[in-house]
């Protein structure tokens, strides 16, 4: 991939010359330590300026991947509090993992208030399609309309649905 290559290494050299890196939301990252390394450094200043450097490549890749997943996380949420009958919420998410918790327990007409009954799993694979629509598309459209970033690569999120996790 040329093309990564020739930007990853531009993120480099702009890190050197100006001492810090934006990523594509505007968020800033200062690196002090980044220079262009030369022949002859000191080991102690050659180690600083390399770790320097790895970290401005990590940061902007790493940190538009942890926003991604930050803004799908948080229109999932909006889709689970418009849908309070599916009693559902973010367990824990990590790096670019999500898992969610869905009881989708409803009230049976047949019963006294306090007995609930389970929904058919078609409809909880119709809430995995939701999820992952709104990981896949409507971040996209989100980061678009709010940042004006528009990526030209397809996102892709994986849902299961398990009884148990762990």
């Amino acid at each position: 991939y040329p093309k990564v290559a020739e930007f990853l290494q531009h993120t480099k050299e702009k890190a050197a010359q100006h001492k810090y890196v934006r990523m594509i939301f505007g968020q800033k990252r200062r690196l002090p330590d980044a220079q262009t390394m030369e022949w002859g450094m000191d080991s102690d200043l050659r180690m600083n300026a390399a770790r320097a450097l790895r970290q401005a490549q990590n940061f902007v890749v790493q940190s538009v991947a942890a926003w991604i997943m930050s803004i799908g996380t948080i229109l999932v949420n909006h889709y689970l509090e418009d849908r309070p009958e599916l009693d559902g919420q973010m367990v824990i998410q990590v790096h670019d993992s999500g898992t969610w918790e869905i009881a989708m327990f409803n009230q049976s007409p047949h019963t006294p208030e306090t007995f609930l009954t389970r929904i058919v799993s078609n409809d909880l694979n119709q809430v995995a399609a939701d999820i992952q629509y709104i990981m896949e598309v409507r971040t996209i459209e989100y980061i678009k309309e709010v940042f004006g970033v528009d990526f030209n690569v397809p996102l892709k999120f994986e849902t299961k649905i398990l009884e148990r996790w762990g």
